[in-house]
């Protein structure tokens, strides 16, 4: 049903003979495993909304997803998202840098109008879609200024400041969204509330960290040659965080002058600090603590009545995989 409803709606926003619509379209039609409209989805079902206003809701969330990944691909330089050319990419080769940044710039714009107006209009009970239009905003809200705080990161944080700045970009878009969403549609419960928030964090957090690992274990490249990976950089992940923390003082002090001065490590300086970081087991570490915070999160799930759901088994699959 959700695919379904999804094609029709990526297919009537670029329906029109405009430049870069067609790459766009194939840009939001291109995989991903749709779990944030699938989490909506499910706790929607178990809570009791009506699931034509929980389909509309989840089409915006995947819209919204989109929009982000076309505006942080921009920031953070990608030239690839799921092995496949990302959008701002795309153009540049076919229309040159300028234009090619500033259509991807417009289409992400254009995917969030279209998100907040999904959210605007998903029932026929407008204080509903009030109260769900301001929660999406303000979602949004925090994932923008997290998005600013990523770009030029601080390099002092402590593992518990990057746990915090995960649960406030990358958990409340990516787990608190969808799930509140739902309470809204479902007649919101304010003891339900609270252990939306503190399961969606314990989830957020683990998926974020998950996928620095992946990043950093090579599954995920964001350039043909690998070249700009998170450790050459130097972003701000919980596998860098940890790598700084093995380091003793002089070398930890290098390695920051190093993505100071260089932007970019050579592949050798990566590959000496990957080797140190196996070295050190930080893999088996990041993995450790995943699968604490899968694990504390179970009994909120439990409660929430989503344990067994198939999005949350979905999660956790990628989260222990």
């Amino acid at each position: 049903m959700f695919e379904q409803a999804y094609k029709e709606i990526i297919e009537r926003l670029f329906s029109e003979n405009i430049p870069g619509f067609v790459e766009a379209r194939e840009f939001c039609m291109g995989g991903g495993k749709r779990v944030r409209p699938k989490l909506l989805l499910d706790s929607a079902g178990v809570w009791g909304a009506d699931q034509g206003a929980a389909l509309k809701a989840a089409l915006g969330i995947e819209l919204l997803h989109h929009y982000l990944l076309v505006h942080d691909d921009i920031m953070d330089g990608d030239d690839l998202r799921r092995g496949q050319p990302t959008l701002h990419a795309d153009y540049i080769s076919k229309y040159g840098e300028r234009r090619g940044q500033g259509m991807a710039i417009a289409v992400g714009d254009y995917l969030a109008n279209e998100a907040l107006s999904c959210f605007a209009s998903a029932t026929d009970d407008s204080n509903k879609n009030s109260e769900l239009f301001r929660t999406a905003s303000e979602i949004t809200r925090q994932t923008i200024l997290g998005q600013l705080r990523e770009y030029i990161p601080n390099t002092d944080w402590t593992m518990e400041e990057l746990q915090n700045f995960y649960a406030y970009k990358t958990a409340a878009y990516s787990v608190r969204l969808p799930w509140l969403a739902a309470d809204i549609l479902s007649g919101s419960k304010e003891d339900r509330r609270s252990d939306i928030v503190r399961g969606a964090d314990e989830l957020g957090v683990a998926y974020q960290f998950k996928d620095d690992l992946i990043e950093f274990l090579g599954e995920k490249k964001r350039d043909i040659h690998g070249l700009k990976s998170d450790l050459a950089r130097g972003k701000m992940t919980v596998i860098n965080r940890l790598i700084l923390d093995a380091l003793q003082n002089e070398e930890r002090d290098q390695l920051l002058n190093d993505w100071k001065r260089e932007g970019l490590l050579s592949q050798e300086r990566v590959q000496e600090l990957t080797k140190f970081a196996h070295e050190k087991g930080i893999p088996d570490q990041v993995q450790f603590i995943i699968n604490e915070r899968v694990e504390s999160a179970r009994e909120t799930l439990k409660t929430l009545g989503l344990l067994e759901t198939q999005s949350v088994k979905m999660l956790f699959d990628l989260l222990s995989s």
